[in-house]
């Protein structure tokens, strides 16, 4: 069951919000406490909301709308210019990861506002839940292997998954992985479910392919 998501008391401080909007202008070894703050405060907020909305695909630009606030007298809208200081410190620690892109372009798409990024914990845990809700939920066509109409796939992939790019991007990766398989040389289109651990870092994982199995490579998301 999803738990809802509540924004912290602090964010009603006009004053303590404005300083946590502001950018981290020293560096830990200067001002440990409040580069800690800032850094705890964003990252929190964070994987809060994820695991609420069941997210594991987010943006800068996407997470500063977000979370911009208005503040008195004159109502102005500010969004926190901390938080690409705060992306950069999660993808150093891993808690934030890129999609594989080649060469250069991979090691810069942290630096890019609109870039996806992917929180790993997250889409560990979520598609792990969600393979899981689809054996319990969804009767299978077989009694000795996890077969479903595939309608019924997509159904529940957007019932569990309502943010649409975590949808998409679960689902692939669920794919790629080999975690789960797509006919369609049958009258009615159906998908193979193999359940296994989730590891979004396995090199290889197996896949079902009629009675013998193939070698995939999986997607590394760093």
């Amino acid at each position: 069951m999803q738990t809802s998501f509540a924004l912290p008391p602090i964010w009603q401080n006009d004053d303590e919000m404005y300083r946590l909007m502001q950018r981290i202008k020293r560096p830990r070894e200067i001002d440990p406490t409040g580069f800690e703050q800032k850094i705890s405060f964003w990252s929190n907020l964070i994987e809060d909301y994820a695991n609420c909305h069941r997210v594991v695909v987010v943006s800068e630009n996407a997470l500063k709308k977000l979370f911009s606030r208005t503040f008195p007298p004159d109502g102005a809208v500010l969004s926190p210019d901390c938080l690409h200081q705060v992306l950069n410190y999660k993808l150093e620690n891993g808690t934030l990861k890129i999609p594989e892109m080649d060469g250069l372009i991979s090691k810069l798409a942290g630096l890019i506002p609109d870039a996806d990024l992917i929180l790993p914990n997250a889409l560990q845990k979520f598609s792990e839940e969600f393979r899981r809700s689809i054996v319990s939920d969804l009767e299978s066509l077989s009694p000795e292997h996890l077969v479903y109409i595939y309608e019924d796939y997509e159904k529940a992939l957007s019932n569990f998954f309502t943010h649409e790019l975590s949808r998409s991007f679960v689902e692939q990766t669920l794919l790629k992985e080999g975690y789960i398989r797509i006919e369609s040389s049958s009258d009615i289109k159906v998908f193979f479910l193999k359940m296994l651990t989730f590891n979004p870092y396995l090199q290889h994982c197996n896949v079902y392919a009629g009675a013998s199995k193939i070698e995939t490579p999986v997607i590394h998301l760093a």
